[in-house]
């Protein structure tokens, strides 16, 4: 597979024109300028696509992603009232879904990793992962 466009690879440099080939499901080449000649034409991309390498978060809490936006109050205030009641419904049976949920978003955001945090709940801990 040839996937073409421009290549953000450096985060000191702009994207510049490029191509990946893929292998097997790897990464076999990465080149500048236009396709190899004689090369079947790109799959996947074009000129003015933009290729980035996947992201990982290495910082999030599954329990509380539908709590995102809740904010302007005091620390202990906002943990009280929206992060605590997030994680106690985790613990009483909505784990399952609400990480389907947060491993979704996170994909549809280019998420490819992330470390996740969970709550003291065990057995619903132990059924997420």
């Amino acid at each position: 597979m040839l996937i073409q466009g421009r290549l953000l690879i450096d985060p000191f440099r702009s994207p510049e024109p490029g191509w990946i080939r893929v292998v097997g499901g790897r990464i076999a080449e990465v080149g500048f300028g236009d396709p190899p000649k004689g090369s079947d034409p790109p799959s996947v991309g074009g000129r003015d696509a933009l290729i980035c390498p996947a992201f990982l978060d290495a910082h999030n809490h599954l329990p509380q992603f539908g709590s995102v936006g809740c904010d302007g109050m005091p620390l202990l205030e906002w943990l009280r009232t929206v992060i605590f009641p997030a994680e106690g419904w985790w613990g009483r049976g909505a784990a399952l879904q609400a990480a389907r949920g947060s491993v979704r978003r996170l994909a549809a955001a280019g998420t490819c990793g992330f470390a996740g945090f969970l709550t003291a709940h065990g057995e619903a801990c132990r059924e997420v992962l």
